[in-house]
């Protein structure tokens, strides 16, 4: 082994455009407020129940021709809705879930 080389290679980063967040961008916790007293639960005793999905119809459905709006919306729709409604389960929240965080749009290309 020669002495001058090194025990290993050191590897290629590339350096990325990304940056981390200002301090005050981050969020620590996210508040629950309840407008009852909790009881004490454990995760063990949160009971899940299926996801209940809504479909809503825009207008581009309207553009289809008949047979397909007849597909879409008696068959592929409510099927597939149905599916994830099995496939997903939730905990129920007692209390309203609020973010206190705002979305900043930054659209750069």
């Amino acid at each position: 082994m020669d002495e001058s080389q090194p025990f290993f290679k050191r590897k290629q980063y590339k350096v990325t455009k990304r940056q981390n967040p200002r301090a005050e961008d981050v969020l620590l916790e996210v508040p629950i407020e309840s407008s009852r007293t909790r009881r004490s639960t454990s995760s063990q005793e949160k009971v899940f129940e299926a996801l209940r999905i809504y479909l809503h119809y825009d207008d581009s459905v309207l553009e289809l021709p008949a047979e397909k709006q007849l597909f879409v919306n008696s068959s592929l729709l409510p099927e597939a809705a149905g599916y994830w409604e099995k496939v997903l389960r939730v905990a129920r929240a007692n209390a309203p879930i609020r973010l206190r965080r705002w979305v900043q749009r930054s659209f750069e290309h």
